[in-house]
């Protein structure tokens, strides 16, 4: 049990490090790169940019459209192939809220089904309070590897278990 403990909060320190970076040693994380290209979410027809499970689908999907379809012309069709991190409250309304009363198809669905720039969707809790006074943001990462990486010095090893005052 304490070895995977122990594993866990390696792996957790890695992925804060990776998401929003390590001010004191200088890095900057893949959340709160500057220079990034953002998009601002649409106004909904209810009020506010904020989704909703009562929201209407067309303008969550478009919100999702926008930012990857900003990045493919900021970078000149450099990157054209995203993975998508939202928070976890964000996705569960991607794949619970339907596009329609009259379709089957979770706004998650049709947004993987139709975007030729949406590779994957995933929930990140990181991205919960990524953005400016602990804000939700949601992030289009490509999946080439000539836009993002990380070298990680040396990756979790487990050691055989020491053997001290008869016990192991």
């Amino acid at each position: 049990l304490k070895a995977m403990s122990a594993r866990r909060a390696v792996d957790m320190a890695i992925d804060n490090v990776l998401a929003l970076g390590d001010a004191q040693n200088g890095l900057t994380g893949i959340l709160n790169v500057t220079g990034a290209t953002t998009e601002t979410a649409i106004t909904k027809s209810g009020g506010g940019t904020a989704w909703a499970l009562t929201g209407v689908a067309d303008e969550i999907a478009f919100d999702v459209f926008a930012l990857v379809a900003k990045i493919a012309l900021d970078t000149k069709m450099a990157f054209t192939r995203f993975n998508i991190a939202v928070p976890i409250a964000k996705y569960n309304i991607l794949a619970q809220k339907r596009m329609g009363d009259a379709s089957n198809m979770t706004i998650l669905a049709y947004l993987l089904a139709t975007s030729p720039y949406i590779e994957s969707i995933k929930p990140w809790y990181q991205t919960t309070t990524a953005g400016g006074s602990s804000a939700t943001r949601m992030a289009a990462i490509p999946t080439s590897v000539d836009a993002i990486g990380a070298l990680v010095p040396q990756e979790f090893q487990m050691e055989i278990p020491q053997e001290r005052n008869l016990e192991t």
